[in-house]
């Protein structure tokens, strides 16, 4: 029998200290994790705890060891979230501050607590005094509103003022104070509305007069707010926010007083630097918002997209400059605002200047090459937001074509054809890259002109597949003389010789060209003669064939078709009024563009068809997209028809006429 070894005997076989890779030591493994043995031999903590244990022997002891592992545990990061504040407005503990500055004028306190208003357009409005025993702390600004608004507190209610100055009333304001237990914080204002939010995220709209109109509730307490024309923009709490960070949104909403808030977005994410908060909100002059956040990072807008256009800290000379915002202005390409030195605000007296800082958005590199790529990525933002404006429109596309021909320039100067080819097909239409090809070529780079010609093939065919209704109205147009006009020159003398040859040509173009139908199949004599209004001397055949008393054939009127997909073709003749054949029936693609702009395309059938094609294929994609549905051609109204009817002279009688030559004899 195997004799049992004695506890003394286990430790030491378990608890060698020699230095050897071999040696194994448990003492030692309890005195790395922190444990010791008690006089009793039981495994304790150094601190004197017991070791916890997975199974706990009742309630009370499983709580005391969750509350021991929570002492443990990391604490939580306070999130501090950014108070209310009004656009390009100063801090309240200012004694003389600004209140509202923007494009229109400036809003400021000055001595004594009172407001002065100052327009930058002595056309708009001569300056405005205003004392302020109502403690008004909150302004905004538009060429014909004023807003004065104070937030409130337990003893004095918030309360709104507003002025129109540009009404022809005796009384042109209006005061309205909030319920007890409700604040205000922030205003704003349009052509003809003020929006005010308060305490209880309540977004209210107003009439300039004072008329309630609209009330919503946002999603978080109010961060910023700013209006203009038919816009509001409203910055707010929506999210919850990480450690250090701020969750903000936005809202944008288009204010129409008839039908309410017609477009309501929001509450969406509003992006600021990491570690930042928002310090200015506004609306470009063409009506996108625009924020900055507190490191100088100018945002933009467009498309449900932010694009950083600015950075204005690089512009700044010192650290402890920095850029007040008051507005931005997309077609003269700045950003308007106040150079500050030494303080994050500027101060009311002396009156501060304006400078400008340019747009360009914040991309890598330095050199030629950036500088085109930041006014291309300018001209593209510009392009977008200026659809309704045609000359801007067409400026901002020729800035984009000049850019793309500059950077095409210098990657075939620097033996970049793989470049060279990536620019073109950034290029708008397929004019823009003939004009590549052309330069190609004079520069002699065959090869790239080539494969710049194969490019071009290769977009047309895309193009073609997409409304294969070009490639038919382009064949016929081409094809015009020899499939179309059946009675054209060429034929004019063999048919003059035979004139039964001509009608029996005539008859086979008609059922080739014409759909039948049932009035045609009716039996008629070939031989009754039909007088011709206009042409008493002449007689109609049944085919249509119209002979004068020599049987001297005239040449029919030139056709032309037009090819309409899913029906027959359609016959036109030149020298017509131009009538929708198509009337009652869907189109889409190019003939649907043809058929809804066919006044805008004056001149002969074929050359009106032409123009058209021409105009259809340098639209863009997005223009295109509107005819890809299919649906009856609706027609524009003429100016014709806009103006009133003339009243027709009534016709004189033959007894009339009569009685005026025996007066005059």
């Amino acid at each position: 029998e195997e004799a049992e070894m004695s506890q003394e005997e286990l430790g030491e076989l378990f608890n060698d200290d020699e230095d050897d890779e071999n040696s194994f030591s448990i003492s030692k493994v309890q005195a790395e994790a922190g444990f010791k043995e008690d006089d009793e031999g039981h495994l304790v903590l150094n601190d004197g705890q017991e070791i916890p244990s997975s199974r706990p022997s009742s309630v009370a002891s499983a709580f005391s060891t969750n509350s021991k592992q929570q002492q443990h545990l990391p604490s939580h990061q306070p999130v501090s979230l950014q108070s209310a504040f009004q656009p390009s407005s100063s801090p309240d503990h200012f004694t003389f501050r600004f209140l509202a500055y923007n494009h229109i004028g400036i809003v400021k306190t000055i001595q004594d607590s009172n407001i002065d208003v100052d327009f930058h357009d002595e056309k708009t409005h001569y300056n405005l005094f205003f004392r302020n025993p109502d403690n008004y702390t909150m302004a905004a600004l538009t060429d014909k509103l004023l807003i004065l608004a104070r937030e409130g507190d337990e003893e004095n209610p918030g309360r709104i003022f507003v002025e129109d100055f540009k009404s022809s009333d005796s009384n042109k304001d209006w005061t309205l104070d909030l319920p007890e237990g409700e604040y205000v914080r922030g205003v704003a204002a349009g052509e003809g509305w003020v929006a005010v939010v308060t305490s209880l995220n309540s977004l209210i709209i107003f009439t300039a007069g004072g008329i309630q109109k609209e009330l919503i509730t946002l999603a978080g307490p109010l961060v910023s707010m700013v209006g203009s024309a038919n816009k509001l923009f409203v910055a707010v709490h929506a999210f919850h926010p990480l450690p250090g960070e701020q969750g903000l949104g936005y809202y944008s909403f288009n204010v129409n007083l008839r039908n309410g808030l017609s477009s309501v977005e929001g509450p969406l994410p509003l992006p600021v630097s990491p570690g930042c908060e928002l310090s200015w909100v506004g609306l470009s002059d063409t009506l996108n918002p625009v924020i900055t956040d507190s490191v100088g990072q100018v945002r933009i807008l467009v498309n449900k997209a932010w694009y950083p256009i600015c950075d204005t800290k690089s512009h700044l000379k010192g650290k402890s400059e920095t850029f007040f915002v008051t507005s931005v202005h997309q077609h003269h390409q700045h950003i308007r605002g106040i150079r500050c030195r030494g303080s994050k605000y500027p101060q009311t007296i002396p009156k501060p200047g304006l400078t400008t800082l340019p747009i360009q958005a914040p991309i890598f590199g330095k050199g030629e090459k950036v500088a085109l790529e930041q006014r291309l990525i300018f001209s593209n933002l510009l392009k977008s937001t200026a659809v309704m404006n045609d000359d801007v429109y067409n400026k901002t596309r020729k800035e984009e074509l000049d850019c793309l021909m500059c950077l095409f320039g210098m990657a075939c100067r620097s033996d970049q054809d793989s470049r060279a080819i990536e620019i073109c097909k950034l290029m708008p239409d397929v004019e823009s890259m003939q004009l590549a090809i052309q330069y190609a070529a004079r520069a002699k780079r065959v090869n790239l002109a080539s494969k710049l010609g194969d490019l071009v093939m290769k977009m047309e065919e895309d193009e073609a597949k997409e409304d294969p209704q070009i490639d038919e109205m382009e064949e016929a147009i081409d094809n015009d003389d020899e499939s179309q006009d059946i009675f054209g020159n060429s034929q004019e003398d063999s048919l003059m010789d035979n004139p039964l040859l001509a009608a029996q040509q005539k008859q086979k173009s008609a059922a080739y060209l014409l759909p039948s139908s049932n009035s045609a199949e009716k039996k008629r004599n070939p031989f009754a003669k039909k007088a011709v209004e206009g042409n008493k001397g002449q007689w109609k055949s049944p085919s249509g064939l119209v002979f004068d008393q020599g049987l001297n054939l005239k040449p029919a009127k030139k056709t032309l078709l037009i090819p309409v997909k899913g029906k027959k073709a359609v016959a036109i003749k030149k020298g017509t009024e131009k009538e929708n054949t198509t009337d009652g029936a869907e189109l889409k693609g190019f003939q649907l563009y043809l058929a809804e702009n066919e006044d805008d395309f004056p001149g002969s059938q074929e050359e009106s068809q032409k123009n058209a094609l021409a105009s259809w294929k340098s639209l863009e994609k997005d223009a295109k997209d509107k005819y890809r549905s299919p649906r009856i051609p609706l027609k524009r109204k003429r100016s014709d028809d806009l103006e009133p009817e003339r009243e027709k002279k009534p016709k004189s009688s033959i007894s009339s006429k009569l009685s005026g030559f025996a007066f005059g004899m």
